[in-house]
């Protein structure tokens, strides 16, 4: 392929989320080993990640008409259209306007690399999903859930269970040498507050929190406890619900606080130093596997409850959110700081090769 080309990355983009930001990282690296020599994303303003640069497929203006016309007028300058990582096909609207887009997007070939397919959010999601994806030439899919409802459309473009692709970044990263690891990392967010959920749940989840902590902290296995924002959206971030634990700890063990850094590359190399993670961000845990940290999850969607069972983690080191208890909570890290860590059954190097899959077309 021409490297005059443009690839046109789709996902949720310039949120100021780590996980998000690994995904768009990723494609623009994998984008430029596809041979493509410009690379576009679904984000209103130009930035650099990891290195690249990538520009906005959005431009500015007044007029709403006018803005959706030079949107369309700049899909038309892309050769290949990728859906770059995440949860991205549950609802009927955003999967609509994305086939409008490939039908006015270069001949591809397009594809989905590393997503996540439901839980459908509305009645009309899974015939929009089944519409869009039957124009994909390759849909990679990050868990076992995304792969049945992808078969359920009884559609004809090659669908493969492969991996998340964030793995992708150790491929990107140079990890220093840990001499000393020093902490427990800690990476929650406030998930009813932002989804219409019952708060009480949450607000019951950071009592058990603060009290398994304290708990642990009290038998001398913690040293320190490393509040890592995931998110720094300045409306949906994780500072409030860190400060929030902040303060339920009080002077039962020394706190940190590391603020939301824009490159995934950078976050990685903290959790790398790390005795353990608590996390209930998914990448969290991710970044918490890729580097051998030992971690305990706690899930609060299909997704987290995916992950667990894809790389083989220890049933007693991943909790439900709504469900969380103290006693369990504080069982699960006692047991994790401890030499008898239960390491995830999936080797590394196979959920690399894994994630390499997706970019295969």
């Amino acid at each position: 392929m021409s490297n005059n080309t443009t690839a046109l990355l789709i996902g949720y983009y310039g949120q100021c989320n780590t996980g998000d930001d690994a995904f768009l990282a990723v494609s623009a690296w994998a984008a430029r080993r596809l041979g493509h020599g410009a690379v576009m994303a679904n984000i209103e303003a130009a930035l650099e990640v990891c290195g690249y640069a990538v520009q906005p497929l959005y431009q500015a203006s007044w007029l709403r008409a006018l803005k959706k016309w030079r949107t369309l007028a700049r899909v038309r300058g892309a050769s290949r259209v990728i859906f770059g990582g995440g949860s991205n096909f549950h609802t009927t609207c955003n999967m609509e306007e994305w086939t409008r887009w490939l039908d006015r997007a270069g001949a591809g070939p397009h594809l989905a690399a590393g997503v996540s397919i439901g839980p459908f959010r509305d009645a009309g999601a899974e015939a929009a999903c089944a519409r869009l994806l039957s124009r994909l030439a390759f849909v990679g899919v990050r868990d076992a859930a995304s792969l049945e409802r992808a078969q359920a459309l009884h559609i004809d473009t090659p669908v493969e269970l492969t991996f998340d692709i964030a793995p992708l970044l150790l491929q990107m990263t140079d990890l220093p040498p840990v001499h000393e690891r020093r902490g427990l990392g800690i990476a929650i967010c406030h998930y009813e507050r932002y989804t219409q959920g019952d708060q009480a749940v949450e607000a019951r989840r950071m009592a058990q929190l603060a009290a398994a902590l304290t708990r642990v902290a009290q038998a001398g296995l913690l040293d320190e406890v490393v509040l890592i924002d995931f998110n720094g959206h300045p409306v949906y971030g994780d500072t409030p619900v860190h400060r929030e634990l902040a303060d339920l700890l009080g002077t039962a063990v020394p706190v940190r606080h590391v603020p939301y850094h824009p490159d995934p590359r950078a976050v990685l190399r903290t959790i790398a130093g790390l005795r353990g993670l608590l996390a209930m961000r998914l990448h969290a845990s991710m970044f918490a596997y890729l580097t051998n940290t030992p971690a305990v999850q706690i899930a609060y969607h299909e997704k987290c409850h995916e992950w667990a069972r894809t790389i083989g983690a220890a049933p007693t080191l991943s909790h439900d959110s709504r469900t969380v208890s103290a006693d369990a909570l504080a069982d699960a890290l006692t047991l994790m700081l401890s030499p008898h860590y239960p390491v995830p059954t999936l080797p590394v190097s196979e959920a690399l090769a894994r994630a390499g899959k997706n970019f295969q077309v």
